[in-house]
């Protein structure tokens, strides 16, 4: 994680100034863990399980998406895993949790990443249920732009359902 943290103060794309830090150009926020937890149990509670998902889903796709292409046209990434790889340490970089990609098959769009000690799942603590929305929303639109076609991606496996570590499937939409 800290190689990537090095390589983007080294080439300038970590920027730190009063009152703004940018990531590859693109503004970022650090707040802590608890904020998107609560957001989640919030619209949860208010929306019920499946809607709260979709509505978070969407916005961490369209986040990813942004993202996503923005360091791929900076740094003229031109294959598949070299894209997801980038964006998987920029999440664990993030806070997220130790992301791993686990397989990658660019053809047919699909993929297996782990995630080691999910923040958010780890903060909201047992569920029941898959918690990580943002996560899936945000890989799905990150690797829509890697793999050039639209996907999906669905936590089979969280913390907060009492596995071990959190899973996430990506599926071509084609």
């Amino acid at each position: 994680m800290f190689d990537v943290v090095k390589k983007l103060l080294l080439a300038r794309q970590l920027s730190l100034e009063k009152g703004h830090i940018k990531l590859l150009e693109v503004p970022v926020n650090v707040i802590p863990v608890s904020v998107i937890a609560y957001l989640e149990k919030i619209l949860i509670d208010t929306f019920g399980y499946e809607e709260a998902r979709k509505k978070i889903y969407q916005g961490g796709y369209e986040g990813g998406r942004d993202f996503c292409n923005k360091f791929v046209e900076r740094y003229r990434m031109k294959t598949p895993r070299e894209i997801i790889e980038w964006e998987l340490n920029i999440v664990t970089m993030a806070g997220w949790g130790e992301l791993e990609l686990k397989r990658l098959d660019a053809k047919k769009g699909s993929a297996l990443v782990i995630v080691k000690n999910s923040s958010v799942a780890e903060m909201l603590g047992p569920y029941g249920k898959s918690i990580d929305f943002f996560m899936e929303g945000f890989m799905a639109g990150g690797s829509s732009i890697a793999l050039g076609m639209p996907m999906k991606v669905t936590e089979v496996k969280c913390k907060s359902k009492g596995d071990s570590f959190c899973e996430f499937l990506f599926e071509s939409e084609m």
